[in-house]
């Protein structure tokens, strides 16, 4: 019974590891089994440590020497998510997201914004179009948004959307939209940023 709770322990805490590695975008597979094979080298090197292996006079001592590699194995990895909590999110560095329109109300058009040489393509569904970079006048994160504005045949345009990449979280999109206006505004010399409405 005690193995099997070590165990399920054990499973819970690299599923704990894993799933913080996502939410800052880090992979999860690579920081669970850091997390892990950190967790098996502290509990063999407490376990093994020359003194903690005696008897002891104490019933209370002996039962601390008895539960101290587990409990620093798993202390190993709350450290590791820590360290992890405290990480900046990190977003994709390409040219393409995966998005959501909410301009208006709008809800489930997903689609795609894509920078190419001849402007931003947005593909929503039923709707493509390319906005030249030169007609663009607003590009601005907006908490989780990212708004963008643009003149076409003497009429002001506006999108809102919603990054849908990874981490799909509220944090997440907020970096995404960061990132994404930051490449944006890098590239185009006209956009300019303005607060958030």
């Amino acid at each position: 019974m005690v193995v099997f709770g070590s165990v399920a322990a054990f499973g819970f805490a690299i599923a704990w590891v894993a799933t913080a590695a996502q939410q800052r975008g880090r992979i999860a597979l690579g920081w669970a089994t850091f997390a892990a094979v950190l967790a098996v080298i502290v509990f063999w090197t407490c376990a093994w440590l020359p003194g903690l292996r005696d008897d002891h006079e104490s019933d209370t001592l002996s039962l601390l020497v008895a539960v101290a590699p587990a409990v620093l194995a798993f202390g190993s990895m709350a450290g590791v998510v820590w360290l992890l909590r405290r990480m900046p999110i990190k977003t994709s560095s390409r040219r393409q997201w995966q998005v959501d329109e909410i301009s208006a109300g709008a809800s489930g058009n997903r689609g795609h914004l894509r920078l190419e040489p001849a402007g931003l393509r947005v593909e929503l569904t039923g709707n493509t179009q390319v906005i030249p970079l030169g007609a663009l006048r607003t590009v601005a994160a907006d908490g989780e948004c990212l708004r963008l504005a643009w003149d076409r045949e003497g009429v002001r345009r506006e999108l809102l959307v919603l990054p849908r990449g990874t981490p799909d979280t509220p944090a997440g999109r907020r970096a995404q939209s960061q990132h994404i206006e930051a490449l944006l505004r890098g590239t185009l010399p006209t956009a300019t940023a303005h607060a958030p409405r």
